[in-house]
Parts: C-alpha cells; structure tokens; sequence
C-alpha cells in the first residue's frame, strides 16, 4: 500500500477548514481511499479506518513524514501486522502510484471548478467528487 498527504491548500481555505487530503492505495488490488483531514495530526486516526478497510497489508509505503513516523505508524504496524517501508527524501519517484494519483485528481478538481464556475474555496468537494469518479470508473 503506499499512502501520502497532499497540502496544506490554504488559499482559500476549503470548506470547513479542509487544508489536506490523505490517500491510500493497495497497488496489488488497486484498491484505493481518499479521506479530507484538517490539520495532519489527524493522519494516523485516519490510517486506522483506512487500514480496518483495507483487510490484511503486508506493506505501508510513505514518505519519511513527520506525521506518520511521529504519529504513531510504528504503533498501527504492530497492531495491524504491516511492514513499515520509507522512501528516500525528495525521490518523488519512488513513491510514483499515488503521486501521479494525486496530479490526475487535482487536475480533474480544478477542471470541475473552472466548468461549474465554482469558486477555489470549494475545492475539497471537487476533489472527493473526482476521487470518487476516479474510483467509481477506472480500471486501472
């Protein structure tokens, strides 16, 4: 599974002080979760209903993060039974599944915007209404 936080987006500030959105994807079963989080403190309690839908992980993959590798990541890998995998600093690459998720949706959120001439501040709904499109319709 490789997980990742996208923001903070601050201006404007989405509805009901959205400033982030954490995603995970089961790259085997291209099974995949978009959940809205206001500050990343709230990552790990997140990570804990992702993982309860997600059935048996064998791997997590993140970045190196603050909020995983302080939160609590270690403690969620005991509990559920994972195997904590890091990627090296800056190396995009390597974590490539959910960063090129993560462009698709944010161009996708923003094409709804500027269609339903909505503005920026309603952005967190254009997002979970492109994920779910996403998840709803690809195939991958």
């Amino acid at each position: 599974m490789q997980v990742d936080i996208l923001g903070p987006i601050e201006k404007p500030l989405g509805y009901l002080g959205i400033k982030y959105k954490l995603g995970a994807k089961d790259v085997g079963t291209k099974f995949r979760v978009v959940v809205s989080l206001r500050k990343k403190s709230q990552a790990i309690a997140k990570m804990r209903d992702i993982l309860g839908m997600f059935g048996t992980i064998e791997n997590v993959q993140f970045d190196n993060a603050k909020e995983f590798l302080a939160g609590g990541m270690y403690e969620l890998a005991r509990e559920f039974r994972f195997h904590v995998m890091t990627i090296s600093p800056y190396t995009h690459e390597q974590h490539g599944v959910i960063e090129r998720e993560w462009q698709t949706l944010t161009a996708d959120a923003r094409a709804m915007l500027q269609q339903a001439e909505l503005p920026k501040k309603f952005w967190p709904w254009a997002f979970d209404h492109a994920a779910y499109v996403w998840i709803t319709c690809t195939s991958d």
